[in-house]
């Protein structure tokens, strides 16, 4: 009965925590994960730069095993908060455990560890990319050089760019 007010009223437009909390907590303990996913992105079309709405986001892809959708809702949880790099940096690269081959993923924690000043990070996920697929080699190679314009005095970047660029172009996957 009380989950049936709250999606009342969620229904009417009411935007409140505490119902929030209830519909989660209702869709989640009888294992309702579409609806849940459902609800949470329409609580995005009035708070989008709510970063726990992300994260659980996340967490209920993840439980459905949409890996890429959940990796887009913890970028966009990291491109809200910056200070949150760690523990969006932990979330996908337990995703890449569950699925080894995945490029996207991949390319998502290469651009975060570009933001978050670790270029070797970087540029070893490039280089994982430019191994699982061929076809992304250029782009590869392209975000490498914007990696190396962006930290031009960083020896261990430039070196790792430099012997990659060229392994790369080669053929000859490091």
């Amino acid at each position: 009965e009380g989950q049936r007010v709250a999606e009342t009223c969620a229904a009417a437009g009411v935007k409140d925590a505490a119902l929030t909390e209830i519909l989660d907590g209702a869709y989640l303990e009888k294992g309702r994960l579409k609806e849940a996913i459902k609800f949470y992105n329409e609580i995005l079309e009035y708070r989008p730069n709510d970063k726990q709405v992300w994260r659980v986001l996340g967490e209920l892809y993840t439980r459905e095993e949409n890996y890429d959708q959940a990796a887009k809702c913890y970028q966009a949880m990291f491109s809200d908060d910056p200070e949150v790099s760690r523990e969006v940096i932990k979330r996908l690269e337990e995703l890449l455990v569950k699925l080894e081959g995945n490029v996207f993923v991949r390319e998502i924690l290469a651009e975060i560890y570009t933001r978050s000043l670790k270029p070797e990070l970087a540029i070893a996920k490039l280089l994982e990319i430019s191994r699982l697929d061929l076809e992304k080699n250029d782009e590869v190679i392209a975000k490498l050089r914007t990696t190396l314009k962006s930290y031009p005095g960083h020896p261990q970047a430039t070196l790792a760019l430099a012997r990659d660029h060229g392994a790369i172009r080669q053929g000859d996957h490091v």
